[in-house]
């Protein structure tokens, strides 16, 4: 695999996809990164004039509107840019026989009921056909899903957890939980977590590094990212306790999700079954934060 295209290439994940094989090849893979006045995917002109032009081998498809808030206020504009350009980015590589990598979201488990069953159980781990959604930003992503796999007998979804890392130096830096402890310690200012609510958390790089086996998953849907067992107020008070921040900055949310838990946690098994592993939230911050501050 000697050229690779990745849309929203400037973005927290594209740009650490871009940096990963950019650092890694050296030079020998060619990693396209257009930007929008290069290629419009929600236009299949533009998008196909970039593709037969950069001729990528695999695309990964990280571009669209991930401001859940935004998406809700801005459904139709929501609606044009990750549903109808997706599918058209489907369309066209399905067409030339390019494999397309699309990055969904664990908000697609976000619905009413799952299979059949109650909405939230804390101990359930959601697996790939239990994707229902009353959150209008997960409700696109799950037409976009459908229309990819639909239009590209090479595409491969990925569903990613929340995702987090430091700032570095030439990729996107933005908001995100581990930033968000250290800038709620400087300012002095707590930060309300839930207590009904339970979602895996991914160091991003480890999403990237797997990015490599998941050129090679058989077509379908995958859960891609952590597994988790903890309310989100204690992933981030043991956050804060791993990081050396006071217990202080972390305060209990018992109002939001109190009277209909939220658990969109997702089960990593059908993904192990294909030899990618990513392991439990708390394993992931454990690691993250060793790697990242040694103790001197």
């Amino acid at each position: 695999m000697n050229r690779i295209l990745i849309t929203g290439g400037s973005g927290f994940l594209g740009s650490r996809i871009s940096y990963f094989y950019r650092r890694k090849a050296e030079g020998k893979i060619s990693v396209f990164t257009p930007a929008h006045r290069e290629m419009d995917f929600t236009s299949l002109t533009s998008a196909r004039d970039y593709l037969l032009a950069s001729r990528p081998e695999v695309v990964f498809h990280c571009g669209g509107i991930a401001d859940t808030e935004y998406v809700r206020t801005h459904p139709e504009e929501g609606y044009h840019i990750n549903v109808e350009g997706t599918a058209n980015l489907a369309q066209l590589t399905g067409e030339m026989g390019i494999p397309m990598i699309f990055t969904s979201s664990d908000y697609v488990y976000q619905g009413k009921t799952i299979a059949g069953k109650e909405y939230c159980r804390q101990t359930d781990e959601l697996h790939e056909e239990e994707a229902c959604s009353e959150n209008e930003y997960g409700i696109q992503k799950l037409e976009a899903e459908k229309r990819c796999l639909t239009a590209n007998p090479l595409a491969v979804v990925l569903r990613l957890t929340w995702m987090y890392d430091i700032p570095r130096r030439g990729v996107h830096n933005k908001d995100n939980f581990i930033v968000n402890l250290f800038h709620a310690e400087k300012e002095k200012q707590p930060l309300r977590f839930a207590c009904h609510e339970y979602r895996g958390l991914t160091d991003v790089w480890q999403v990237v590094k797997n990015l490599e086996k998941a050129i090679s998953l058989p077509t379908g849907t995958y859960n891609f990212g952590c597994t988790n067992s903890l309310p989100t107020i204690k992933v981030a008070e043991l956050a804060a306790h791993l990081l050396g921040l006071s217990s202080q900055i972390v305060e209990e949310d018992r109002e939001r999700f109190a009277d209909r838990p939220r658990n969109i946690t997702m089960s990593g098994e059908k993904l192990r079954g294909q030899g990618i592993t990513f392991g439990s939230t708390e394993e992931g911050l454990r690691r993250f934060i060793k790697e990242n501050f040694p103790v001197s």
